[in-house]
């Protein structure tokens, strides 16, 4: 579904992304773990077209995007979970999922938000309630359920963990398993590589940049490098 090939992203003279290539096959999680500054945040907004490649190519379902504007990608059908959850605060949520389906021509978007709503009962308890009034968990679970709503076929997340509690974190993990099986593709950026790595099909370890080790999700954590380096272990 996604093939990414000799990746570059540059900020001025400071290059971020450092020439990489990895795939994502359709109906898998597919994980990029490593610590800040590895350039996870920027792979992510490259593949958005949120900021430009320097070079290299990034296929989607066979079509180059580089170059190609952000609303134009998200068409295509690839959704982005922002860091941070970035929903719109003095929006209601339901005008927020509403939002994520703004592209969208066909009818079926009231079913559409039925089966949001049916994934995260507390959004549907507050779908007249203002997002910046959530709590931190429920704002992540709108800004996935937002992404839903684009109906893509492939989401990419960004620390979707990031600030909240463990139970909570647990909460997201197993809604992006849930969200998997209903047949989206998922490409997850998570500095939290116990829970990405224990969901995941196949993962790759980033580090300043660059692709240091890939493989199948459990490979990587049983290797002793990553055991140490990532999993605390």
């Amino acid at each position: 579904m996604l093939e990414v090939k000799d990746l570059r992203v540059s900020y001025g003279a400071i290059e971020a992304v450092k020439g990489l290539s990895f795939c994502v096959e359709q109906g898998e999680i597919v994980t990029l773990v490593g610590a800040n500054g590895a350039g996870k945040t920027s792979i992510l907004r490259a593949l958005s077209g949120l900021v430009p490649a320097s070079s290299g190519r990034i296929l989607y379902q066979g079509r180059d995007l580089v170059g190609v504007a952000p609303h134009v990608i998200v068409g295509a059908g690839i959704t982005h979970v922002p860091e941070g959850r970035l929903v719109f605060p003095n929006l209601t949520v339901e005008d927020n999922l509403l939002l994520g389906a703004y592209l969208r021509k066909d009818r079926a978007v009231d079913d559409d938000m039925e089966r949001v709503f049916s994934l995260f009962p507390r959004l549907k308890e507050r779908r007249s309630q203002e997002a910046g009034t959530l709590s931190g968990g429920e704002q992540q679970m709108l800004a996935v359920g937002r992404a839903l709503m684009g109906r893509g076929k492939l989401m990419i997340l960004d620390e979707p963990s990031m600030g909240l509690a463990p139970i909570l974190v647990e909460e997201v993990f197993r809604t992006i398993v849930e969200v998997r099986k209903s047949g989206m593709t998922i490409l997850l950026v998570e500095q939290n590589a116990n829970m990405a790595l224990a969901i995941a099909d196949r993962g790759y370890v980033l580090e300043t940049g660059r692709i240091v080790l890939s493989g199948r999700a459990s490979e990587l954590a049983a290797m002793d490098e990553v055991r140490a380096a990532y999993l605390g272990r």
